[in-house]
């Protein structure tokens, strides 16, 4: 029960017992006017009985206002829990704020440290294909020297084969050479000697004439 309907209580009991004693005046003087020559007996026990309900009235008054303090107490004391509960919730609410915005920072910070991962990420990716692109490229080089130099080892070895051959010849061409130079020097010299006798038998025969 709230407060104020004690208080409406209270006063609804304190003007009741005013009225009932009003009413109960007004019929004592009404039937002091009607039987005056009544015994003073049922007046004294009239009496007697409305200031007994009238003590009665203000102990239940007294026991009202007591509870009202009491509930007073109580609202008191609740009111006070609830500010302390509101309080305690504001102070929640505000801890879950701070800690929310530092979250908050936390998260916009990893979402740029994320953000400059991934440019670094794909600029690593990109100096990757680069590099195997560039690898690529090195590999058909050196395929294609290799290749080259395959073939210019075919060739030279052709060429030396053809050399060797020639060498051959040259060396068989020159012994024919030597060959035929010492025939010819042999003929030259049988030459000179034949031309010589030739020469001596003509001397002998003017001799002779």
């Amino acid at each position: 029960m709230s407060i104020e309907r004690w208080k409406k209580c209270s006063h609804f009991i304190f003007l009741l017992s005013g009225v009932c004693y009003l009413f109960i005046l007004m019929r004592l003087w009404e039937a002091d006017q009607s039987c005056y020559g009544a015994s003073n007996i049922s007046v004294v026990a009239a009496l007697r009985t409305l200031q007994e309900k009238i003590h009665r009235l203000e102990l239940e008054k007294s026991q009202a206002e007591d509870n009202l303090c009491s509930l007073s107490v109580a609202a008191a004391q609740y009111k006070k829990a609830l500010e302390h509960e509101s309080c305690k919730k504001d102070t929640a609410h505000q801890e879950l704020m701070k800690q929310r915005k530092v979250i908050s920072v936390k998260l916009n910070a990893a979402q740029s440290r994320c953000s400059l991962l991934e440019k670094q990420l794909d600029y690593m990716r990109k100096m990757v294909s680069s590099a195997e692109l560039e690898k690529k490229m090195v590999l058909e080089q050196q395929t294609q020297l290799q290749k080259e130099k395959d073939q210019n080892q075919v060739e030279l070895h052709v060429k030396l084969e053809k050399l060797e051959v020639l060498e051959k010849e040259c060396l068989k061409l020159t012994a024919t050479q030597k060959i035929a130079e010492d025939k010819i020097k042999h003929l030259e010299e049988k030459l000179s000697k034949e031309e010589h006798q030739h020469k001596l038998i003509q001397d002998k025969a003017t001799q002779v004439d």
